[in-house]
């Protein structure tokens, strides 16, 4: 590898670029400028009281709504020139005495005036509002029903009207205004992390897959007719070259993936490889790396080999989930995956607790050099005979 050091830089280099390359188009596709243009909206607030400029206040405020909508102040004048250039998708018209009906339990229409225009974003204004005009609704009856129970008990006027306050301030308000009744948590799912951090993280592992395979080819390479006689007529046997190679090729990727990790680990602050992965880091590569060994061992000739391990690179990385999660496959690709180093090398990255990747793999890895002895020491016993 040090001879062939050209070499061996375009096999580190070229597949890392090729994932670079892919990556910024993954996250120029993934930026919220590629899905969803802001679009405005305009107001018109003829009420002016403190809690229309409180709600108005939660609609700039809201972070859901700031990812599609920008919302604009303005007067009648203004909003009716906006509309008519075709700069705002809708224009929300708060009518004068709106917050004193809403405290009477009187339901005055909030006028929307969709542009035709932009039918698709006017739609969405008015579902938007409607939404809003549900939650008045549902915020003069909890008001009405706290008062009605009131009267019936008895409970005196101060009370009452005390008591009416407190539940104009928290329905109105507070359910209105902010919506924080709920709380909401979200459970992340295995390959549903932050898509980026995933994708990484799957490139990462189809980086060590490659590079398993690209330095045994190198070192095959390097090992003609004439060495291999002289290797021979010194005791070096063709079982010792094929696992001093594998060796050569397991400390080689281990090292160079644990520095590709540091930098990983570092941009992603909650990244698995942080979890004190790298011995899962080193199994994989060992897996990977016993895998092709034996088949090399298997197979003699150079351009068929290479075939092959191309071919099984290119198997594992669509049945193993590396382009789209496995979650996501068909229930007969699903079931092909399973059979794929891939698969069980990305459960062990995401998941240091998931102890039947761990021996899956382990078992994987074993099975390999096992085979690969066994056949390199029958090979050996026949040609002596």
């Amino acid at each position: 590898m040090v001879q062939s050091w050209k070499t061996t830089v375009v096999l580190l280099l070229t597949p890392m670029l090729f994932f670079a390359g892919i990556g910024l188009v993954c996250i120029k596709l993934f930026s919220q400028e590629a899905h969803v243009q802001l679009f405005e909206i305009a107001i018109v607030d003829d009420d002016q009281t403190l809690e229309t400029k409180y709600v108005i206040g939660q609609l700039l405020d809201n972070s859901h709504l700031t990812k599609v909508t920008k919302v604009t102040i303005v007067d009648h004048a203004k909003a009716r020139t906006l509309m008519e250039k075709n700069k705002v998708a809708a224009m929300i018209v708060i009518p004068e005495g709106f917050s004193r009906d809403v405290k009477k339990g009187l339901n005055t229409p909030v006028k929307v005036i969709g542009n035709g225009e932009r039918p698709l974003q006017a739609q969405l204004v008015r579902h938007l509002m409607e939404s809003a005009a549900k939650l008045t609704t549902a915020a003069q009856s909890g008001i009405n029903t706290i008062d009605h129970f009131l009267a019936e008990e008895n409970v005196p006027d101060d009370v009452r009207h005390a008591e009416f306050k407190k539940s104009l301030l928290s329905f109105s308000l507070h359910i209105l205004g902010r919506g924080t009744i709920f709380e909401m948590k979200e459970k992340k799912n295995l390959f549903q992390q932050d898509i980026l951090q995933y994708y990484v993280l799957s490139f990462y592992l189809l980086l060590i897959m490659i590079w398993s395979f690209g330095f045994l080819v190198l070192l095959r390479g390097r090992i003609n007719a004439p060495l291999r006689n002289r290797l021979n007529s010194r005791g070096i046997t063709e079982w010792k070259e094929k696992f001093a190679g594998f060796a050569a090729a397991v400390v080689s990727v281990s090292l160079i993936s644990y520095l590709l990790s540091l930098p990983i680990t570092w941009s992603f602050r909650s990244s698995p490889l942080k979890n004190g992965n790298i011995l899962s880091i080193i199994l994989i590569v060992l897996t990977f790396s016993a895998f092709f060994m034996m088949l090399a061992v298997l197979v003699s000739n150079d351009q068929l080999f290479l075939l092959l391990g191309i071919g099984f690179i290119m198997i594992g990385t669509v049945a193993g989930g590396h382009f789209i999660p496995v979650v996501y496959f068909p229930d007969w690709l699903e079931r092909m995956g399973m059979f794929t180093i891939n698969s069980w090398a990305l459960r062990a990255i995401f998941d240091s607790t998931a102890m039947q990747s761990i021996l899956m793999l382990g078992l994987i890895s074993i099975s390999c050099l096992v085979f690969s002895a066994v056949y390199l020491k029958t090979g050996n016993r026949r040609c002596k005979r």
